[in-house]
């Protein structure tokens, strides 16, 4: 039976309204779920570095072993998501 034929003979139940198409997205739809995804990167990353930070402060590293726990840190990000 083509598509046209049986959309004509499968009409909406009385009382049961079709639901509206749904519209385009634009850009403005994009704009929370966007922000939201940033601060979700920002706050976890974040609370890492926090603890990087300040576990290299407490054993009394310098910037040049502090550097690198942030550059491991980083990389296990980037590998393991």
């Amino acid at each position: 039976m083509p598509l046209a034929a049986y959309k004509d003979n499968h009409l909406p139940l009385a009382g049961c309204p079709m639901p509206p198409p749904p519209s385009p997205l634009s850009a403005g739809d994009l704009l929370h779920p966007t922000i939201a995804a940033l601060v979700s990167v920002i706050v976890n990353y974040g609370d890492t570095f926090v603890l990087v930070f300040q576990a290299a402060r407490v054993a009394g590293l310098g910037p040049e072993l502090t550097a690198s726990w942030v550059w491991s840190v980083s990389t296990d990000a980037a590998v393991n998501r």
